[in-house]
């Protein structure tokens, strides 16, 4: 995760100050923006001796020069304000006031912040699938941006149609813009995997709409009017979830009960996303038999609509085996 644990706590970053704190800056990008080459004067060897040398002394006894003890649940952490204060925003106002001896974090379990310090402390990579989301959350939680973007990174690799609503739950918590985009991406590419999973019947109608519109859905047209039948009939064992109606002038959660209704409800906007044209004619045939759709006269003027079109062409091309000259269907 990290090259060294120095780059991560400060002697390969620098803090800034202009118009609110800049934090987690490289230092030789800072140096060039100043218009200094960092190669004039930085002494490569002796710099890495006097960093090797500080943090061998941190990471030796964490109860040496201490300064901040952070109280996590019942767990008390010895630590120290300089390291902590260098890449989290949280811990950099208990490193300004010298006052400060101790804090108190909130939402974070003490195991989660025993891995963070791992990283700070030594860099070493704490990552895995089944933390990930937790020290994703707890670095937001105190500020440290570099350990933020590479978990936003490390789990946007690991998103799968298994476990994509826990991290799109905290992707929203978190406001990343980035991974629900990844999220997405993983969905349409995934679709008919997806469709095939009972955690299909949990897709919202926003998510659902989103991915049949996607220029990059690669499954035919009559597998996606399959998907939109299946997610509309609702027959699962435990509809604990909730739908949304779209474009509703007074959007209202729906749950339960009601889901099946309010599912229903979709279907015509559903059916106006896929290419219906393109369907064939026994998946025509079912569409214009199924009693979701004979029960919603939206739904069925579409597929009527689909129907009609296709009467006429098979009119013309009749004609036209006939009669060359006359005019396509209009």
């Amino acid at each position: 995760m990290y090259q060294s644990s120095i780059s991560f706590v400060g002697f390969g970053t620098m803090q800034s100050s202009v118009n609110g704190t800049q934090r987690s800056r490289d230092i030789c990008e800072y140096f060039r923006e100043l218009g200094i080459d960092p190669t004039d004067f930085l002494m490569p060897e002796v710099d890495m001796d006097i960093a090797r040398g500080i943090f061998k002394c941190f990471q030796s006894n964490m109860g040496n020069f201490t300064d901040l003890t952070v109280n996590v649940g019942n767990t008390k952490f010895k630590c120290h304000k300089f390291v902590l204060g260098s890449c989290s925003g949280y811990f950099e106002v208990f490193a300004r006031d010298k006052s400060e001896s101790s804090c108190t974090v909130y939402g974070i379990l003490p195991e989660t912040f025993a891995l963070i310090l791992d990283a700070i402390y030594k860099g070493t990579n704490v990552l895995n699938e089944g933390n990930m989301l937790q020290i994703w959350h707890a670095a937001d939680r105190l500020g440290i941006n570099l350990l933020l973007m590479v978990c936003e990174k490390f789990v946007k690799s690991k998103i799968t149609v298994l476990n994509y609503r826990d991290v799109l739950t905290m992707a929203k918590i978190l406001a990343s813009s980035t991974v629900m985009a990844k999220i997405k991406e993983v969905l349409v590419k995934s679709y008919f995997e997806l469709v095939c999973l009972d955690d299909f019947m949990k897709v919202s109608q926003k998510e659902l709409m989103e991915i049949l519109r996607s220029n990059q859905l690669n499954v035919c047209p009559d597998f996606r009017v399959y998907s939109v039948l299946k997610w509309a009939s609702a027959d699962y064992n435990s509809a604990h979830f909730t739908v949304r109606i779209i474009g509703s002038s007074n959007e209202k959660n729906f749950n339960d009960a009601a889901t099946v209704w309010v599912r229903r409800l979709c279907l015509h906007q559903l059916l106006a996303i896929i290419p219906l044209q393109n369907i064939s004619t026994d998946c025509l045939s079912q569409l214009m038999n199924n009693k979701y759709i004979l029960e919603d006269k939206n739904a069925m003027g579409i597929v009527n609509g689909i129907a009609s079109r296709r009467l006429d062409v098979y009119a013309y091309e009749r004609n036209n085996s006939q009669d060359p000259g006359s005019p396509g269907p209009v």
